[in-house]
C-alpha cells in the first residue's frame, strides 16, 4: 500500500488546513470557556500539574505493591474461566481478589469512559466519583481492561522492558504508555481512531522504516500550530497532549466519519455501483451518518435516517401508498396506509420548518434488485432534483380517497432529503435500470481497491495477505478480460475470521467455501471455466497474479 506523490502533496494540503483548523479551535475553546466547563477545569489544572497526575499514582501504587507473579496469575486464570449465568468468573474475582480489583478499578476509572465499580449499597462508585478524569472514550470492556493490566503487572517482572506490552490488548497498551510518556504519547486509544485522526489531520502513522511515527507527527502539528499560546499560559510540556486531545474530540464528528460526500450534496441523489464486497452499503451508512451529523453507531435509531432494500416482490403500495386490509367488525374492509418512503418524506417535511438544516438521508440497498417502475410510479418526475419541494406534487395513484393534509392525494419529495442507492450490474438476479431513472442520479463506482484499505484494517496481522490475496485475483481477472464489476471486494476477506481458531487452514477454507463458488458464476457454461478457477486459484494462494 504505497503512496503516491499525488497523495503526499494531498496529505500535506490536509496537513496545512489541519494547522488552521487546531488554532481556531483552541481560540474558539479559550474565549468560549464559560459554555465549556469541562475544558475550563481541565485547562486550569493543567497550569497546576500534571492533569492525570492521581491516574499515575494509582499505576505507580500497583506497580510497586503487586510484585507477586503466582498470585497474580491465579487471578488471571479466575479471568479468563468461561462466563456462564451460574459462574460470572468477573465477580468470583472480585469476590476472590478484592484489594487487587479495587486497585485496577481505582486506575481504570481514570482510562475508560465506561469504567464502573460498585459499593455495597449497588451504586456506581468509579464513574461518578467526582474529580474522575477519562483519558479517552475506549469503550473495551472492563473486565477485559482488568485482565490486561494484570498480565502487564506479570510482564514487569518476568520480561524485558522491551516486552512489558506483550499480550496486552492496544487500547490498554496505548493507556499505560501514556502515563508513562505523557509528553510524548497521546491519550488516543483505539486503533481505528487513531487512524481517522491521521487522515483528518494529514500526518503519517509509520515513517519510511515502517516505525510507528503517529504521536510525534501529531505533537509536532499541534505544536506548530498553537505551542505559542501554551507557553504564554505558562502550560507544562507534560500536560500539552491533554489540550491536544481535548481540541482533537472537539471534530470528533468529522474524523469520525471520513468519507466524501460532495457529490450527494450536489445532486441529492447518487447510486454507487461496484463489484461484489466492495462495502457499498457500508459507505452509504457512512455518507449518511455525516450528512446527518451523527455516530455510526447511532444512525439506525436516528429518525432522519431512513432505509429500505429492494426485491423482485416490493412494489408502489410497499414504498408510497396503498391499500391494506382491516378488520371493521365482522367484516374485513381496506384503508389506505403510506409507504416506507411517503411516510419519511412526510417528516422531513414537517421538521424541516422547525430545524431548516436538518438533513434526511434514505439508502435504497440493491435499488436494482426491484422492478424500478412498478415501485415507483409517478416519483420518477418527483426525485428528479430539479423538482424537489412542492414544486415537483404530482397526484398519486390514490388521490381520490385523500383530501386536507399536505401529502393528501400528492406527494413531493422535500428539498432536505437525500437518497443514496447501492447496486451490483453484474449480479444476474438484478433488474436493468431504465434510462429515465439513471438520468435522476449521479452514479459513483466504488472499486475494490478504493475501500480494500479501510475493510482490511481490523484484520490486523492478516490484513496485508488478505490484500496481496486480493490484488492477486483482481489483476488475473483483469488479465482474462473482465472488467472492475468483476472483482472481489475486501469484505470477503472478512469471512477469514471466522476459521482463525476453527482450522488450521482459515485461507483454503475461505477460498472453497465464500471465493470458488462466486468466481465459479463468472464462467459459468464457458468450455474453459475449470482452467480458468484453476488459474485463479494459483493466484489466490501464491499472491502472484497470473495470465
Amino acid at each position: 500500500m504505497k503512496v503516491s506523490s499525488t497523495e503526499k502533496i494531498a496529505l500535506e494540503v490536509t496537513r496545512m488546513n489541519g494547522k488552521n483548523i487546531i488554532k481556531k479551535t483552541y481560540l474558539d475553546l479559550i474565549e468560549d470557556k464559560a459554555k465549556n466547563k469541562y475544558f475550563a477545569e481541565k485547562y486550569e489544572q493543567c497550569k497546576l500539574g500534571f492533569y492525570f497526575s492521581e491516574g499515575l499514582e494509582r499505576l505507580k501504587y500497583l506497580e510497586k505493591k503487586y510484585t507477586d507473579v503466582e498470585s497474580l496469575k491465579k487471578a488471571l486464570a479466575t479471568l479468563k474461566q468461561k462466563n456462564d449465568k451460574k459462574n460470572d468468573a468477573y465477580d468470583i474475582f472480585k469476590k476472590n481478589h478484592k484489594e487487587l480489583s479495587d486497585s485496577i478499578n481505582g486506575f481504570v476509572a481514570y482510562c475508560d469512559v465506561n469504567a464502573k465499580s460498585t459499593n455495597d449499597d449497588g451504586k456506581s462508585y468509579y464513574s461518578e466519583k467526582e474529580g474522575k478524569r477519562c483519558i479517552a472514550k475506549a469503550f473495551i470492556r472492563q473486565n477485559a481492561w482488568v485482565m490486561n493490566i494484570i498480565q502487564y503487572l506479570i510482564n514487569l517482572k518476568e520480561k524485558e522492558e522491551k516486552d512489558m506490552y506483550e499480550n496486552v490488548a492496544y487500547g490498554v497498551k496505548r493507556a499505560l504508555m501514556y502515563f508513562k510518556k505523557p509528553n510524548e504519547q497521546f491519550n488516543i486509544l483505539s486503533e481505528r481512531h487513531i487512524k481517522s485522526i491521521a487522515e483528518y489531520y494529514g500526518v503519517e502513522m509509520y515513517n519510511s522504516k515502517n516505525e510507528f511515527c503517529f504521536d510525534e507527527e501529531l505533537r509536532m502539528l499541534f505544536e506548530e500550530s498553537i505551542k505559542e499560546e501554551l507557553e504564554k499560559e505558562n502550560i507544562s510540556e507534560e500536560n500539552y497532549t491533554s489540550i491536544y486531545s481535548n481540541i482533537i474530540y472537539e471534530h470528533r464528528k468529522e474524523w469520525e466519519i471520513m468519507v466524501d460526500t460532495s457529490l450527494l450534496e450536489a445532486n441529492k441523489n447518487v447510486i454507487l455501483t461496484g463489484a461484489p464486497g466492495t462495502g457499498k452499503t457500508y459507505l452509504a451508512k457512512q455518507m449518511a451518518a455525516k450528512m446527518i451529523g451523527c455516530n455510526l453507531e447511532k444512525l439506525e435509531n436516528n429518525d432522519q435516517f431512513g432505509f429500505v432494500q429492494f426485491h423482485p416482490s416490493y412494489d408502489y403500495t410497499d414504498f408510497v401508498e396503498g391499500l391494506r386490509p382491516k378488520q371493521i367488525g365482522d367484516t374485513v374492509g381496506f384503508e389506505l396506509y403510506d409507504g416506507i418512503f411517503k411516510k419519511f418524506c412526510k417528516k422531513a417535511f414537517e421538521n424541516a420548518f422547525e430545524k431548516q438544516s436538518e438533513n434526511y438521508v434514505f439508502i435504497i440497498d440493491e435499488i436494482n434488485r426491484g422492478e424500478i417502475s412498478k415501485i415507483l410510479g409517478e416519483l420518477f418526475f418527483s426525485i428528479d432534483p430539479g423538482y424537489r419541494g412542492t414544486s415537483g406534487t404530482i397526484k398519486t395513484q390514490y388521490a381520490n380517497m385523500q383530501a386536507g393534509e399536505d401529502f393528501a392525494g400528492k406527494f413531493f419529495v422535500p428539498e432536505n432529503v437525500y437518497i443514496i442507492g447501492t447496486m451490483n450490474d453484474i449480479d444476474r438476479s438484478v433488474e436493468s435500470m431504465d434510462f429515465a431513472f439513471r438520468r435522476r442520479f449521479a452514479f459513483e463506482e466504488i472499486k475494490a481497491e478504493d475501500t480494500a484499505e479501510n475493510i482490511l484494517y481490523g484484520l490486523s496481522d492478516d490484513c496485508d495477505m488478505a490484500y496481496k490475496k486480493m490484488q492477486a485475483i483482481n489483476d488475473t481477472l483483469t488479465n482474462m478480460g473482465l472488467t472492475d464489476c468483476y472483482h472481489i471486494g475486501a469484505s470477503y476477506f472478512l469471512k477469514v475470521e471466522l476459521y482463525k481458531n476453527k482450522s488450521k487452514n482459515k485461507w483454503k477454507c475461505l477460498w472453497n467455501y465464500h471465493l470458488k463458488g462466486t468466481l465459479y458464476e463468472y464462467f459459468r457454461g464457458e468450455p474453459d471455466a475449470e482452467e480458468k478457477i484453476k488459474l485463479l486459484k494459483d493466484a489466490y494462494d501464491s499472491g502472484i497474479p497470473k495470465k
